[in-house]
């Protein structure tokens, strides 16, 4: 994505890395290769095995626990980027 915009010459602020669905921590070789590409990692979020069951219902994440480190990942990110 970072090579492509800027071969379409597109204006973009801020280019950042969310990891989705990592289940015992970001492996280091994971952390290695984002660092080595230049990304910028702003978030790693949890596997959640209560989020399958809202996914089949139609549920948005905030049908999760507030204890889940999930839910509690998401808003931070939200905060992050201005958002909450």
């Amino acid at each position: 994505m970072k090579e492509l915009i800027g071969e379409l010459r597109t204006h973009v602020d801020r280019i950042a890395l969310v990891v989705n669905r990592v289940s015992d921590g970001l492996p280091p070789e994971i952390g290695q290769a984002i660092e080595e590409a230049g990304l910028e990692l702003i978030a790693v979020l949890p596997e959640d095995p209560g989020m399958m069951g809202l996914e089949v219902k139609g549920t948005p994440l905030t049908g999760l626990p507030t204890e889940s480190p999930l839910r509690k990942g998401v808003l931070e990110l939200a905060g992050k980027l201005g958002l909450a």
